[in-house]
């Protein structure tokens, strides 16, 4: 792919500049071993309770939910992840302890295609890894404790029985297709603690061949002004309300990291919570091919590398006085493809 300039003519109309200092535009370019646990809420409730020391194996009869068999592994904090369940209950209760030792994490794949219609996750996880729920086609409900910061890739993918989910407002990171071709899902509410979404996370599903991911018509998503849920429900056509994301900098200031909307014209604010705004971040505004005209507030000292790149209709932009620093491919460049 090449990168291609706009037109001169065009820039050079576009660009509304109060004064800068040529010496002021720089062009830079810019774990452990694997067992066994069978293991239940009350070893008293009728089943067995016993420890081998040959492969660590316990198993124990959980009240109304039958025998359990989880595999899993010693992590290097001393931690356990659940890698593998064996069992057949409908509805579970995964153990917050084995061998004494808190379990943190719900391994790659653990539970996929199980039969479950109930899991409860418990408040010692705190991430639950690539596909460890996918396919599991009978799961209606799926409790996620408040200390859960990681959804990983295709984590509840194709679970199209599940109806409803909360995301705890611990959760930072959710991954590709997280949630994606679960059918039966037509609302979610994205906490302000996410500061990232992958692709297709919410709002996708697979059509009858697998071939192409589409989106939910009517897909509704709910989520917190300006803040990362927002971001991925304008971006993904889920909302048409524009959205401005942030970094605070260290001290106190802000930069402008993400903006996405439908807007032909918009006008960046000098000031948001009181802080001030005094960089453009690099990529911000990437890919805004619907922005004609933009209005930078006076108080912005640096924009940074391809912060407006391949918008094609831009053809307008102020630029105050105290912008001392435009690094390369800030305006007027765009993909060849």
């Amino acid at each position: 792919m090449k990168v291609k300039r706009l037109t001169a003519a065009i820039l050079a109309a576009a660009i509304t500049v109060s004064s800068i200092a040529p010496e002021a535009l720089a062009e830079i370019s810019g774990a452990g071993g694997t067992s066994t646990v069978n293991e239940s809420a009350d070893p008293a409730s009728g089943g067995s309770d016993k420890a081998e020391e040959s492969g660590k194996t316990v198993s124990a009869s959980e009240p109304g939910e039958g025998e359990s068999d989880y595999t899993y592994n010693a992590l290097d904090d001393g931690t356990i992840e659940i890698t593998g369940y064996s069992g057949s209950a409908e509805n579970i209760v995964i153990p917050a302890q084995i061998d004494g030792k808190s379990v943190t994490r719900i391994g790659n794949n653990a539970f996929e295609k199980s039969s479950a219609k109930e899991i409860v996750i418990p408040d010692s996880v705190t991430e639950i890894g690539s596909q460890a729920f996918s396919g599991c086609g009978k799961l209606t409900g799926v409790s996620i404790p408040n200390s859960v910061t990681t959804i990983r890739d295709r984590a509840f993918f194709d679970c199209n029985s599940l109806a409803s989910i909360t995301i705890p407002d611990s959760v930072t990171d959710i991954e590709l297709q997280a949630f994606c071709n679960c059918t039966s899902l037509k609302e979610v509410t994205i906490p302000a603690s996410v500061t990232y979404i992958g692709d297709e996370a919410f709002g996708y599903y697979s059509d009858i061949d697998g071939s192409e991911i589409k989106k939910v018509d009517g897909f509704k998503i709910n989520y917190v002004k300006n803040t990362y849920g927002h971001y991925y429900a304008t971006k993904n056509g889920f909302s048409d309300e524009d959205c401005l994301l942030t970094n605070e900098l260290n001290d106190g200031t802000l930069e402008i990291s993400k903006y996405v909307g439908n807007s032909a014209t918009y006008e960046i604010p000098g000031e948001i919570d009181g802080k001030k705004v005094i960089r453009i971040g690099n990529s911000a505004f990437i890919d805004c091919t619907e922005l004609t005209s933009v209005t930078i507030p006076d108080g912005v000292t640096d924009i940074r590398w391809r912060a407006f790149y391949n918008c094609v209709s831009l053809k307008s932009v102020t630029i105050p006085k105290s912008v001392t620093y435009i690094d390369n491919y800030a305006f007027g460049y765009y993909y060849d493809s």
